[in-house]
Parts: structure tokens; C-alpha cells; sequence
């Protein structure tokens, strides 16, 4: 059985080629790469204690209060 050429493919075998690269190389990108791996118990206890501080408000320090320290006020503010 010889290659078929992309020449010899009609318009709609060639879009249905083309769907089927663009389809499966989007899936191959949005896959998770840690998916069925497991969590260390250090990090567990990690995130764990995380989302207890911000449960509390904790530890949280506004966006603007950190971006005032480090000189970015008016960075990235979209004016009309």
C-alpha cells in the first residue's frame, strides 16, 4: 500500500486531516502532566495551612499595599 500524497487528498479529506492534528495537539497540550500523581504529605500540610491563613485573613496583604512598596502603583492601570 503506497503513502497517500496530501496532493491526492479531496478539500474535505484535507480538512478532516487538518482537524483531526489541530484537535488532538490541543488535547496533548491541555492534558496535566501530574495527573494520577500523588501529593507528599509536607505539601498537603502546606496547602492545608494555606488555605487556613486565608480562611483567617492571615498573613493576607492587599495588592495594592504590595505593589505601594515596591513602586508599581499606576503600572498596568488602563486609563481612558
Amino acid at each position: 500500500m503506497s503513502p497517500t500524497r496530501v496532493a491526492d487528498l479531496t478539500t474535505e479529506e484535507l480538512e478532516q486531516l487538518i482537524q483531526y492534528a489541530v484537535k488532538h495537539t490541543i488535547l496533548d497540550l491541555l492534558k496535566d502532566p501530574d495527573v494520577g500523581l500523588e501529593l507528599r504529605q509536607e505539601i498537603i500540610e502546606r496547602l492545608e495551612a494555606s488555605f487556613a491563613r486565608e480562611q483567617d485573613d492571615e498573613a493576607l496583604i492587599p495588592a495594592s499595599e504590595v505593589a505601594a512598596e515596591l513602586g508599581l502603583e499606576g503600572l498596568g492601570s488602563h486609563r481612558a
